[in-house]
């Protein structure tokens, strides 16, 4: 298993013309050999706290192996890395909307 912190934009807000506020955000995330990757709830836009956080995850699962991690309660799993084991059990099913689930079951 594989940790990093990943960079991402998310809205928080609109300005006085109505034009979204954007910021940038860090987290933490984990990638197993299988390709399933988690990303961890705790969000900041310090790469400094990201960086601690990443370092305490880090030396607990070294020494307390995988059950450091508390999956169910701190962590949300995301999309597989392209072309992995993973990905390829589950194929792009989880990229797809309803309605194109909606169209792929309608067409005959």
């Amino acid at each position: 298993m594989q940790f990093g912190y990943h960079t991402d934009h998310q809205q928080v807000g609109y300005d006085e013309d109505g034009s979204p506020l954007v910021q940038e955000i860090h987290y933490v995330a984990m990638e197993e050999n299988d390709g399933r990757r988690f990303a961890h709830f705790f969000t900041t836009t310090s790469t400094e706290q990201v960086e601690r956080l990443l370092s305490r995850i880090e030396e607990k699962v070294e020494v307390l192996g995988r059950a450091a991690l508390d999956l169910d309660q701190y962590w949300q799993e995301v999309s597989p890395r392209y072309g992995s084991e993973r990905h390829q059990a589950i194929g792009d099913w989880h990229l797809m909307d309803n309605d194109d689930l909606e169209a792929i079951a309608n067409h005959h």
